[in-house]
């Protein structure tokens, strides 16, 4: 934390180069062990909110910094519902939705700098990303929203040349199923909102749609 300080006087705290320094600092911080998650979950963020402002837009940066945010927060409300009672489920998403929502303008602010040129040239970390700010939008129980980022990860992911995206197809295909029948929009379908928002409803599926890097390649 010092050493980042140092950094910040003759670069600034707004620069490019504090956004790198914080999220690397952020994810060392995070593979140190339970006792420097908080601080981890911060140093990210605020690399995050770097990034989605800075004029060079990194996309890739940017859904890597969201997709390590979004696991560490699993982590702890997976210990989190391991440890209540059913009678506490409630207390459970609301937690979950105060966690995610702050990531919301975020996501926001980082969808406006999606261009075509995004598209066309980096189609996959485009896709990912989509997948990934929806499952943000559905631990938010921002359910419609999630829906929509998830159908647009899906058109693309259809569309990735020389690679096999079908895993990924399938975690967003399970991933819009609970979103569908949670968006309050779409009366005529069941509610199961104990599915969608608890994290251990998500293992299976989070385990084929797991996006990222090392699936890619």
């Amino acid at each position: 934390a010092e050493a980042l300080r140092i950094f910040k006087r003759p670069v600034g705290g707004d620069s490019p180069l504090t956004a790198h320094a914080m999220g690397s600092l952020g994810k060392l911080r995070a593979i140190q062990g339970p006792d420097h998650q908080s601080n981890a979950l911060k140093l990210l963020k605020g690399a995050l909110k770097l990034e989605v402002a800075k004029d060079a837009f990194h996309l890739e940066t940017v859904w890597e910094l969201l997709t390590k945010l979004k696991d560490l927060h699993m982590e702890e409300a997976k210990e989190r519902h391991a440890s209540q009672s059913d009678s506490q489920h409630g207390s459970h998403l609301a937690a979950l939705n105060a966690t995610y929502s702050q990531y919301l303008p975020l996501v926001a602010a980082a969808r406006s700098r999606v261009t075509e040129q995004h598209e066309r040239d980096d189609i996959g970390t485009l896709a990912v990303f989509y997948k990934t700010a929806g499952e943000v939008c559905m631990l938010a129980q921002e359910y419609e929203q999630g829906e929509e980022l998830l159908h647009e990860a899906l058109r693309l992911l259809e569309n990735v040349p020389d690679f096999d995206c079908s895993s990924l197809i399938d975690g967003c295909n399970m991933l819009l199923t609970i979103a569908e029948s949670n968006n309050p929009n779409n009366s005529m379908q069941p509610r199961r909102k104990s599915e969608a928002a608890s994290p251990a409803g998500w293992t299976t599926g989070r385990a084929r749609a797991a996006g990222g890097k090392s699936e890619r390649g």
